[in-house]
Parts: C-alpha cells; structure tokens; sequence
C-alpha cells in the first residue's frame, strides 16, 4: 500500500452492512438447528455471544471507528470459525459412535457446510 493510500480518507458513503449482518445471523440460527451431539455448551451461548459481539460492530461502523470496526470484525470471524470447527470435530467423531440418526447427520453436515460457505 502506498503512503498516499494510507492517507486518503474512508469513503463518505460506508459500504451496506446488512448482507454480512444477515450471514452471521444465519449461522448462528444454522447452530441452534444443530444435534445436542454437535453442540458445546447450552445451545444458546453460541448465537448470544456472535449477536453480543454484532451489535457493537454495527454502532461501531456508524460512528467510522473504523479500527476498532475491524478488530470486532476480526473477533466475530474468529467466534464463528471456532463455533463451526468444534462443530465440525464433533460431527466427525459422532460418525463411528452413531450418536445420531443418519439423516440427521446429513442435515447437520449440510448446515455446517451452508455456515462456512455464508462466511466466505
């Protein structure tokens, strides 16, 4: 990045937040819809803490504290990939021990692909 970039200030018009609003809404609902089996903790926490950390993003992006914008951006991604990592270790040892229903371990493996493909 050149200096003169570094310099140049935020555009006057902030670019539309309500698509990446909606994906990581969506996948905190896509992990309350997950088996008891894939899920650590009591199945609310997960979907509490990605909509604790969204809402200061939100006021954060409107006031242009951009900095700090990022860093909660950055927080929320890291929450979310480790939600759906452990989510993807979980489903990945109930295979070999059928703890759940074959269809309903299609369904939660579709789920947790849909969350990685909305966070992309």
């Amino acid at each position: 990045m050149t200096r003169a970039s570094q310099d140049e200030p935020p555009p006057a018009t902030p670019e539309p937040r309500w698509p990446a609003i909606i994906a990581v809404l969506a996948s905190g609902g896509l992990y309350t819809a997950l088996p008891d089996a894939l899920t650590v903790g009591p199945r609310w926490l997960f979907p509490s803490l990605v909509l604790a950390l969204l809402i200061p993003t939100i006021f954060t992006h409107r006031r242009g504290q951009h900095r700090l914008n990022a860093l909660l951006g950055v927080v929320i991604t890291g929450v979310l990939t480790t939600g759906l990592l452990l989510a993807l270790l979980l489903l990945i040892a109930a295979l070999p021990a059928h703890k759940e229903p074959p269809t309903a371990m299609l369904v939660s493996a579709v789920a947790l692909w849909t969350t990685n493909m909305a966070l992309i």
